[in-house]
């Protein structure tokens, strides 16, 4: 899939933005392509495997809507009806087929895009991109395990000074707009700040801990946020892309002056 990150500046709101625009323009002309491919081919004779998902994405549109198009079985979908609507997306305006194609929203390009600022414009320090599950914040301690005992919280980025004294452990967000599914991502930034605090009066060390949350939406919780970090300031940096790598840039050499 052809993510496309666009840096322009320390705005993580705009980058994400203009990132998820590129990546949807390029992920239709990538699509056009396994359209007509499956307008030309019969079904036994395609082997790619990300033509099979579009083939099956197709597949479940049909099966939504399946008495509309004139097919009996819901659950027996022919490959002609794949192919007749796969022609009719060919043959809809751009404004129509970008909304066809796959969608940069579900690619995992917002988090992407916020390590990539920090990357590029956090200077003396490593930044570095952690897998799913990698580390978690469990009960007050950084676990690289994948027991389930306990409320854990996935860490997204770490930043380390280069001497190693000082690892900052991050969580990634970018809300757009309100709604369920924003909510949810502010009740998980929450439910972070409450494990990095846990973490915080268990152990006197050198992590700290840092929320990172862009968009409309996300940012509107940042000051409720800071108002619960209150009593753990000195550890915890919680803003947009641009108020962490300001952070960073600004308070250079990081000290265990916490402990």
């Amino acid at each position: 899939m052809s993510k496309q990150i666009i840096i322009e500046g320390t705005n993580g709101k705009i980058n994400i933005e203009a990132s998820r625009r590129a990546t949807n323009e390029s992920n239709l002309k990538e699509d056009i392509i396994k359209w007509q491919e499956i307008v030309s081919f019969k079904e036994e004779d395609i082997k790619d495997k990300e033509i099979k998902s579009v083939i099956k994405s197709i597949r479940n549109r049909l099966k939504a809507n399946y008495e509309f198009h004139g097919i009996e079985d819901k659950d027996n979908i022919p490959y002609k009806d794949v192919q007749k609507l796969a022609l009719d997306y060919l043959k809809s305006l751009k404004s129509i087929q970008i909304s066809l194609c796959r969608n940069s929203t579900r690619q995992a390009i917002d988090e992407l895009v916020q390590f990539e600022t920090l990357k590029k414009y956090i200077k003396n320090y490593e930044i570095v991109n952690l897998p799913s599950g990698k580390y978690t914040l469990r009960n007050g301690d950084i676990k690289s395990d994948t027991s389930n005992a306990g409320e854990a919280r996935s860490i997204d980025v770490s930043i380390r000074s280069l001497n190693y004294e000082v690892i900052a452990w991050g969580f990634l967000k970018y809300s757009k707009v309100g709604g369920s599914i924003q909510t949810q991502q502010a009740t998980e930034a929450f439910m972070f700040l409450e494990q990095a605090k846990l973490y915080c009066n268990k152990h006197k060390d050198n992590n700290i801990f840092f929320i990172q949350i862009d968009g409309d939406s996300g940012e509107e919780h940042i000051p409720r946020l800071n108002e619960n970090v209150e009593s753990h300031k000195n550890r915890i940096i919680i803003g947009n892309t641009r108020r962490i790598i300001n952070y960073f840039n600004d308070n250079l050499p990081l000290t265990n002056s916490h402990k």
